[in-house]
């Protein structure tokens, strides 16, 4: 912008600068912040767990927080990312889970709990997209839970069928930590139903 007001002239610098504004604010849009949080021991407490120490990852639950607007430009990087914290590959889960052989790990993941706190915007393209992932990740028994939606998200899922209507694609919270205890209550309840089926087996 320097250069371009000293070189040739105060309009032209002004449009370069206002360019090169747009652009950094486009490319940001495109790499939202998200990233694992961890459970602070003894507390409803959830921090990023690449920037602090001593956080408990919970059993059977992964909590990912995401900062900035989701749209038709970062859809395709929010589904990715999730995909890589989960550490699945959907497609092929879903074709191992078709295997005769196929034994589930102990530690699979069942809950995926989205922090929108800092969510500030939703497109109905980015919902649209939302709503298969979220019934991609149900087949391979991942459910999905919310935590956190502002007023303005929450209004802008339900204007389009996203949540509150007939077909209910998710659940929602209020805080990270009620969706956890929710979470936590039906892993103890799978696995209380499936300790009965054992023993009744025996």
């Amino acid at each position: 912008t320097f250069v371009s007001v000293v070189f040739i002239s105060i309009d032209i610098g002004l449009l370069v600068g206002f360019a090169l504004s747009v652009s950094s604010i486009f490319f940001r849009a495109l790499k939202p912040y998200m990233c694992l949080m961890g459970n602070v021991p003894n507390s409803d407490v959830y921090l990023d767990i690449t920037r602090y120490e001593g956080l408990i990852e919970l059993r059977g639950i992964k909590i990912v927080h995401y900062s900035g607007g989701l749209h038709f430009a970062s859809r395709a990087i929010f589904k990715s990312n999730i995909c890589q914290f989960l550490n699945i590959n959907i497609t092929e889960e879903t074709k191992r889970r078709k295997a005769p052989d196929y034994v589930e790990a102990d530690d699979a993941i069942k809950y995926l709990i989205l922090d929108f706190t800092a969510l500030s915007y939703i497109d109905p393209s980015a919902i649209s997209t939302f709503k298969t992932f979220i019934r991609d990740l149900e087949v391979i028994d991942v459910q999905t839970l919310l935590a956190g939606c502002s007023p303005l998200v929450f209004e802008k899922m339900k204007k389009c069928n996203f949540i509150g209507g007939e077909e209910n694609y998710v659940r929602t919270y209020p805080t990270i930590h009620d969706a956890v205890h929710y979470a936590q209550k039906q892993l103890r309840l799978r696995a209380g139903v499936a300790q009965t089926i054992q023993e009744v087996r025996l």
